[in-house]
């Protein structure tokens, strides 16, 4: 049902009903992670973004003076496409969920 609650009937009578939320065994929806306040990084834990590779070569044929990329001298901009517009607008109707956690999940941007 749209408001997240069963019923199971047989023969045509009632035998169990409830929310899909919160009656169900196991639950539809698993309860939320737990925080380990124990839980502490290794001391060797390294917070650069990222780490260089030490065992990665370039191919012997590698060509620094090539491009980095090759341009479609083929392509063209689709009939009506809007150039300057931003790449993500705000949802003025989009809502932090209830479980959104700043922590664990960054902030919370409405925009989609």
């Amino acid at each position: 049902m749209p408001d997240n609650t069963y019923r199971m009937l047989i023969d045509l009578s009632e035998v169990s009903s409830g929310s899909l939320l919160s009656d169900m065994t196991p639950p539809i929806v698993p309860s939320k992670e737990i925080v380990d306040p124990e839980d502490k990084k290794p001391e060797s834990w390294d917070e650069r973004e990222k780490i260089q590779d030490e065992s990665a070569v370039k191919p012997d044929d590698w060509d620094e003076n090539e491009p980095e990329k090759i341009l479609d001298t083929e392509a063209t901009m689709p009939e009506g496409w809007l150039e300057n517009e931003p790449d993500m607008v705000a949802d003025p109707e989009a809502v932090k969920p209830d479980d959104w956690d700043d922590d664990t999940d960054g902030k919370y941007h409405h925009i989609t």
